[in-house]
């Protein structure tokens, strides 16, 4: 399986996607999006879920359509609970995410390799 793909045939993500993912979670690119997102939202949790703690120590990726390349926007500061929960909430949903964004990708790709091959328009000819 390519390094930034997971296309398991269950409802949960695989071992091998989650092994990257946690990789990727220890990488100074990920330490440096974590950083700017709590400090930007001054280190408050942005889900306020029941039995919240308010404080912010982790971040949430609101979709999974960037992973590993994800803009700000796509994150969240969220309390330790608050982080759990959704978690728990959205797990089943990660694997049709992940896939999703794949097959998207992989259209981007072929559309783009066409463009690139299709003959240019030949330049018409000038009379003098």
């Amino acid at each position: 399986m390519a390094e930034n793909q997971a296309v398991p045939a269950q409802n949960q993500p695989t071992a091998e996607w989650l092994e990257q993912h946690a990789r990727y979670l220890a990488s100074a690119a990920w330490e440096e999006r974590r950083s700017a997102v709590l400090q930007r939202d001054k280190y408050q949790c942005q889900a306020r879920l029941e039995r919240c703690t308010q404080k912010a120590t982790q971040v949430h990726h609101l979709s999974y359509r960037h992973w590993r390349n994800e803009p700000l926007f796509d994150l969240a500061s969220v309390c330790w609970v608050c982080h759990e929960e959704i978690t728990r909430m959205d797990r089943g949903k990660l694997v049709e995410i992940v896939t999703k964004r794949d097959l998207e990708h992989e259209q981007f790709l072929h559309f783009w390799e066409a463009g690139l091959h299709r003959e240019k328009p030949s330049e018409p000819e000038q009379s003098g």
